[in-house]
């Protein structure tokens, strides 16, 4: 695992000052060593967390003649069958090192060689020979890749911030990423908050070369054949098989566990092909958060060591200005804190975890999905009717637990007059498109239609199917990108075996009704406990996400502190608005939590990257 950054200057040389101090930047994401390549106007840059070949994996790395050169950040874990390919071929290789592999496998395959790959990775690849640079992501987006082209330059990295020590990128934020951002609570690709820079979408390859950049798609969903009666044993040897090439490391592998279906499946798997391991799960002390006793219930079913710290509203509270500034872009998602404090007990104890991310987009785990049903149901009453339940709603109390009744009854309601992708974004974002016409004060520069952002990274066919949607917006580039940054601010490497690009196509490939059936989410995962005899509590347990009281945060300990940044100066926010969401929060008369969280996570970005 590491962070990589790289120049390529348009009418000078490349400053080796400049390279180090984006290097530099990048520390926390590879601690272990540092690397550069420097030929006239081109420069690349790599930090090293060693996990694989230690001593010998030092980049950048070359191939035979020096004429390719490569810096890389992630793992790619069939890389032991792709050299012995490779040296059938006759290929030469210096190093037991998985970065070794790409330079010999752009040899024979050229810019087509991601497709072959099984990994998490972000690739900057240099063909001295054609004077091109190859920059590219993996299929689900596990790793970052940010570039920028202007007139004097191009520019590359693994994290925002690096790019930003370079003095020639301006810190202007982008109004459409904005946009994007209150609605959805992230920034989705191909856009960044900063104008002129960019994300690589998963699953793309940009090649640069004579001054000029284009980018092409090397990844699609394929559908399989499965036969029903086929489904839970291959599910269950491509779990295994998936879990098992992710063990692969010169470091010892823990186990993220929240005692969730994806999780526990994940250590079931690992305990398997590596015997006693270590699993990490943090606990809160309050009860409507905490799932500390499901994950220890799974750990001694498994007979994991387990490691767990608990964590109480001020010890979160404290290192929340501290966290904010490893994320790079807004994320509205709190779930970041504890993501970040359990990165920071595994990191305590080893590099390398594996995680679940994945299985809920993949599989069916999220409440939204049978939402869908019941509100196709729901729209089918007349509308009188509906009318007076909305007015009983309106009279629910607010509760600022988590995911609270009168929360998800609302929320519920608001997808109401909407349908298909509309109504799925609407549920898991924040702001409504009327809310931001009276939120974004440039409003008219900001503007962008969502219908072609979402058709333009759906494939048609795929429109309104919720889990393709959630794959390429809500997993990509929130959930993540968040365990990016949480885990890599702590210098720890995550794995998630569910991303295993033969487990992606068969998900895709499952019926409707093995992933949700009826109100029961991860059917077909739930099935394959039950095969392998998880207690009932586990597998029979309802989804329930790794949050924090942020509800309760906004009207107590964070109340003067948002107050001070919704009432300050602003000329891109709205102020009034902003005061009135916070007021009708702190009078119990709305949960806005989403709504403040987002807008307060946005303010402190642009406060601490001192960005217009």
């Amino acid at each position: 695992m590491c962070g990589i950054c790289g120049i390529i200057e348009k009418k000078t040389r490349v400053d080796p000052e400049i390279l180090k101090v984006m290097n530099d930047a990048l520390y926390h994401r590879g601690p272990d060593d540092e690397g550069f390549y420097i030929n006239n106007n081109i420069g690349l840059a790599s930090r090293r967390l060693s996990i694989i070949d230690i001593q010998g994996g030092k980049q950048p790395i070359k191939n035979e003649d020096e004429s390719i050169v490569v810096v890389f950040n992630g793992e790619i874990y069939n890389y032991i069958e792709l050299r012995e390919l490779l040296e059938k071929k006759g290929h030469k290789f210096r190093t037991r090192s998985d970065t070794e592999v790409i330079v010999h496998l752009y040899e024979e395959k050229g810019e087509y060689f991601p497709e072959y790959l099984n990994g998490m990775f972000a690739i900057a690849l240099y063909d001295q020979n054609r004077n091109m640079l190859v920059l590219t992501r993996d299929r689900a987006g596990e790793k970052p890749l940010y570039f920028g082209d202007f007139p004097d330059f191009f520019i590359f990295s693994s994290e925002l911030k690096s790019i930003l020590k370079n003095p020639k990128v301006k810190r202007k934020i982008n109004l459409k990423a904005l946009n994007l951002y209150l609605t959805f609570d992230y920034v989705p690709s191909p856009f960044s908050i900063i104008d002129g820079i960019h994300k690589l979408k998963p699953g793309h390859t940009l090649i640069y070369s004579k001054g000029q950049y284009k980018i092409k798609k090397y990844f699609s969903m394929k559908k399989i054949f499965i036969p029903k009666s086929e489904v839970l044993e291959r599910l269950d040897k491509l779990l295994d098989k998936s879990v098992k090439i992710r063990l692969r490391s010169d470091v010892p592998v823990g186990v993220f566990l929240s005692g969730g279906i994806d999780s526990s499946l994940v250590t079931y798997y690992a305990s398997k092909n590596q015997g006693k391991i270590k699993t990490f799960n943090i606990s809160f002390t309050d009860p409507s958060f905490d799932e500390s006793k499901f994950a220890k219930k799974v750990s001694d079913f498994l007979g994991t060591e387990h490691i767990e710290e608990n964590f109480d509203e001020k010890k979160m509270l404290e290192i929340f200005p501290d966290v904010s500034k490893f994320i790079d872009e807004p994320i509205g998602d709190a779930s970041f804190i504890p993501t970040y404090l359990v990165s920071k007990i595994a990191r305590k104890h080893l590099k390398v975890v594996l995680g679940g991310d994945g299985g809920d987009e993949i599989f069916g785990g999220y409440p939204t999905y049978f939402s869908h049903k019941i509100m196709n149901i729901y729209q089918m009453i007349p509308k009188t009717i509906r009318s007076k339940i909305h007015k009983l709603a309106s009279k629910i109390p607010v509760s600022h637990s988590n995911f609270s009744l009168d929360f998800k009854i609302k929320k519920f309601l608001e997808g109401e007059e909407l349908k298909g992708w509309e109504r799925h974004i609407a549920w898991m974002g924040s702001f409504s498109e009327e809310e931001k016409k009276r939120l974004i004060v440039p409003y008219k520069e900001s503007e962008i239609s969502l219908s072609d952002f979402i058709k333009e990274i759906i494939p048609e066919e795929d429109i309104n199917n919720f889990f393709v949607l959630d794959f390429k917006t809500y997993l990509s580039e929130n959930v993540l990108v968040k365990l990016d940054r949480a885990s890599m601010a702590n210098s720890l490497e995550v794995r998630a075996p569910f991303l295993d690009p033969e487990i992606i196509d068969f998900g895709y490939s499952l019926p409707e009704e093995l992933k949700v059936k009826g109100f029961k989410t991860k059917y077909v995962l739930r099935k394959l406990m039950t095969v392998k005899n998880f207690p009932r509590e586990i597998i029979n347990r309802p989804k329930k996400g790794f949050g924090i009281p942020v509800a309760k945060w906004i009207n107590r300990e964070l109340k003067e502190t948002i107050y001070h940044y919704f009432s300050g100066p602003n000329n891109i926010l709205n102020t009034e608005m902003l005061k009135e969401i916070l007021k009708e929060h702190i009078l119990m008369k709305k949960d806005n939590r989403k709504k403040i969280w987002s807008v307060f996570v946005f303010l402190l970005w642009k406060e601490n990257y001192k960005c217009e």
